[in-house]
């Protein structure tokens, strides 16, 4: 993992490829040693009474789009996001892709950065981000993306519970805020994001799949 260049340690961080580690073999799906075990009928029984007694969440978990289904708005938002991760040179870069959103792209490269200085400064845990050109969407891009969505569409309830999912309790506020900022400088450059999903459930930090 490549943490983000800053004057200190970040807790924002890239994904890396960990692919031969023993926990991606582990995750990857298919046939395997285990199979046998998980096809017997007392092993599915048990199964269905633990996830019986497990409560729904309020809605479905929604599986993490790709780039290519994202909307230009979104494409925007985790472009800048990796790019603005990936180093701080590329400033000019993030510049540039800006003003390609119209004549008020500063205003939004200005309302972004503070987003991401808020989220940097404040994340509550380590925050997942694919690199630039990896055409993956992670959980924490989904939840940015909808924190910004949910700004722009009015849902108070979604942004809160979005913004907490990603930072301290003390900072919610303030990521809320500045991500209503950049929802309104994106809207201004007729870039509107939809609201794909009001809550997303974290998983544990064994079970977050193949890193790119």
């Amino acid at each position: 993992m490549i943490a983000a260049p800053a004057a200190r340690p970040s807790p924002v961080r890239h994904r890396t490829t960990v692919e031969s580690s023993g926990l991606a073999r582990g995750l990857a799906r298919g046939p395997g040693r285990a199979s046998k075990y998980l096809n017997e009928p007392k092993h599915q029984e048990e199964t269905e009474a633990v996830a019986s007694s497990i409560p729904l969440p309020a809605e479905p978990v929604v599986a993490e789009p790709t780039v290519a289904e994202l909307t230009l708005g979104e494409q925007l938002v985790i472009w800048a996001l990796r790019k603005r991760l990936e180093s701080v040179a590329d400033r000019p870069a993030l510049r540039r892709g800006f003003l390609l959103a119209g004549a008020g792209g500063l205003q939004a490269l200005a309302a972004f950065e503070q987003l991401f200085a808020a989220i940097e400064s404040h994340c509550r845990r380590d925050l997942w981000f694919h690199r630039c050109g990896c055409g993956c969407v992670s959980a924490d891009e989904l939840r940015i993306l909808g924190l910004i969505a949910a700004q722009q569409s009015g849902e108070v309830a979604a942004a809160l519970g979005h913004g907490s999912s990603l930072v301290v309790l003390a900072a919610v506020g303030e990521i809320v805020r500045a991500a209503g900022a950049f929802g309104q400088a994106l809207a201004a450059c007729g870039l509107t994001l939809p609201l794909r999903v009001r809550c997303l459930p974290e998983r544990p930090a064994a079970d977050r799949g193949r890193l790119h």
